[in-house]
């Protein structure tokens, strides 16, 4: 990210910094989300116990993580704890609860990837730019990228079959 910060100044260098962090921060809430709801209803009630059945990032954005994520672009979020033993079947369970954060994020990539094509058709219809119009371009052009970029970087990353990674749930759960 600093890399990429350094082609920018002004006002364009908050906007693309706004982006990013809206971006990141998206991700991973609606990825750990995206677990607390399946293992709820899985039969599991101990993300809603633990307030963690909802998009709001100040449940999910771990601050260590988060700012290791800024500065190195490695990080993570507050991983949504599950008792599996809860599951209505453990294994079909464990595997949904497993799948689900990066299936999230794949949906989102094609989400924000279809927004990002769209907001480029309707830019390339506008006729009357002002400085304005240029800067809400620019925001949503980098916000949908970014969208898109870390939506599958952590879905890729996830699938690895690492400890305590997704993808080593996934197979663990046959």
């Amino acid at each position: 990210m600093i890399n990429f910060i350094e082609n920018f100044s002004g006002i364009s260098l908050i906007i693309v910094c706004i982006a990013y962090l809206i971006a990141i921060t998206y991700a991973l809430s609606s990825h750990e989300y995206a677990h607390a709801k399946v293992a709820f209803n899985q039969g599991d009630y101990t993300p809603k116990a633990r307030g963690r059945l909802t998009l709001n990032p100040l449940k999910h954005i771990n601050p260590i993580g988060f700012l290791c994520l800024l500065l190195v672009g490695f990080g993570w979020a507050s991983p949504v704890e599950v008792n599996p033993i809860n599951f209505k079947e453990y294994r079909k369970g464990f595997f949904f609860v497993s799948i689900a954060g990066v299936l999230t994020n794949f949906i989102n990539a094609f989400l924000f990837a279809s927004l990002y094509v769209l907001t480029l058709v309707i830019f390339s219809q506008i006729t009357m730019i002002n400085d304005f119009i240029l800067y809400l371009f620019m925001f949503l052009q980098y916000l949908f990228y970014f969208s898109i970029v870390i939506n599958l970087s952590l879905c890729i990353f996830n699938l690895l079959p690492v400890y305590p990674l997704d993808g080593f749930n996934i197979i663990q759960s046959f």
